[in-house]
C-alpha cells in the first residue's frame, strides 16, 4: 500500500449505514478514524447515515496525516435542545439569528463524533 491514496467520493449515497462504509474505507486506507472530524448535521433535513459533505474533495490525494472532515446526517444532542439553551430564557429577540444551531453543532461535535465512531465500529464488527 502506498502512503498516498485518492479520496473516495462518499457524498450522495443514501444508505442508513453509509457513514460506517466511509469510516471503514478510510481505515483500510491507513487513516486513523479517531482523527477524522465528524459533524452530525441531523437527520430531519438529511437522509440518516448519508455523508452530506466531505473535505478533501473526491480524487484529492490523502495520506494518514491529511485532515479529513465529514458532515453526516445523524442525530445530534442539538436536535433535542430548545433554542433557549443558547439564548437564555430572557434572550433579546432582535439579536437572534439562525446560526445558533450551527454553533451548537460545532460545540457538540466531539461528543457526536464519538457516538458516530462507536456505532460505526459496532455495526462493522457485527
Amino acid at each position: 500500500m502506498t502512503d498516498i491514496s485518492k479520496m473516495p467520493d462518499f457524498c450522495s449515497r443514501r444508505h442508513p449505514f453509509h457513514y460506517t462504509t466511509a469510516l471503514n474505507t478510510l481505515s483500510k486506507m491507513g487513516i486513523d478514524i479517531n482523527r477524522i472530524e465528524i459533524l452530525a448535521v441531523g437527520e430531519y433535513e438529511n437522509y440518516k447515515g448519508e455523508i452530506i459533505e466531505q473535505n478533501p474533495t473526491p480524487g484529492s490525494s490523502v495520506n494518514p496525516n491529511t485532515k479529513i472532515v465529514l458532515k453526516v446526517g445523524y442525530p445530534s444532542a442539538v436536535d433535542y435542545m430548545p433554542y433557549q439553551f443558547f439564548y437564555g430564557l430572557e434572550g433579546i429577540t432582535s439579536s437572534r439569528t439562525s446560526d445558533w444551531e450551527d454553533r451548537a453543532r460545532m460545540l457538540m461535535s466531539p461528543f457526536d463524533a464519538a457516538v458516530i465512531r462507536c456505532n460505526a465500529v459496532a455495526k462493522l464488527e457485527s
